[in-house]
């Protein structure tokens, strides 16, 4: 038998990929993998005020279409003093609150939680919660272009249930593997989608910190 170096090691998730030379891919071998317990990075806001014990004082400003934003108390006179409106772009699951700043041939879009967190050049704002109208400071979160790629949830065309996680055909195995700066890396393949899936949150944690959105396993 011999390693598969495209598998984590022990170190990274816990889990080892072993193949034999022959009777592959009857012979794929996955050790444990272990859970992740605690709070997820990708929780939702309501659970981690929950598990802080805190309570936000927040305030909404009406937007178009029906929406509102929600802001934090000391935020809500300043951003107030403009009108606001709802964007929701085609290809983007969730909308944000914006404005136009200057005349039709100067024209600039200004994003209210660009306003609020003031992110140096280059990076960019997360929504903890995915609700890009919940600019609350506390769901709001500076990071790289990255970062904020993984904290999304699976494609919709998703057909493991786990993200990070798909069907290989030609080795009849779930295939683990996560992006990065725009390279794949591969995890491995295990016979257990649910397997598959721990070594992506665990590869996902070790690279993203916070930032990562894992599965609910």
């Amino acid at each position: 038998m011999w390693y598969n170096p495209n598998c984590l090691d022990e170190q990274n998730t816990g889990a080892l990929c072993f193949q034999k030379a022959a009777g592959f891919p009857q012979s794929i071998i996955v050790g444990k993998v272990p859970s992740i317990s605690g709070i997820r990075p990708g929780c939702s806001s309501r659970q981690r005020q929950q598990a802080s014990g805190g309570h936000f004082a927040m305030k909404e400003i009406k937007l178009t279409q029906g929406k509102a934003a929600l802001v934090d108390d000391d935020m809500f006179d300043y951003l107030n003093q403009w009108k606001w409106r709802y964007l929701k772009g085609k290809h983007e699951r969730t909308g944000y609150a914006v404005r136009n700043e200057g005349n039709r041939h100067n024209r600039k879009m200004i994003r209210m939680h660009v306003v609020i967190m003031k992110p140096p050049p280059g990076m960019e704002i997360d929504h903890v919660d995915l609700n890009g109208c919940n600019n609350q400071r506390y769901n709001l979160r500076i990071c790289t272009h990255s970062q904020n790629q993984m904290n999304i949830n699976k494609r919709r065309d998703n057909t493991s249930g786990y993200k990070g996680v798909t069907w290989n055909k030609w080795h009849h195995s779930w295939y683990a593997f996560i992006r990065i700066n725009g390279r794949r890396i591969s995890l491995g393949y295990f016979y257990d989608p649910k397997d598959a899936a721990r070594a992506y949150d665990c590869k996902a944690i070790e690279l993203f910190g916070e930032s990562a959105r894992i599965n609910d396993i």
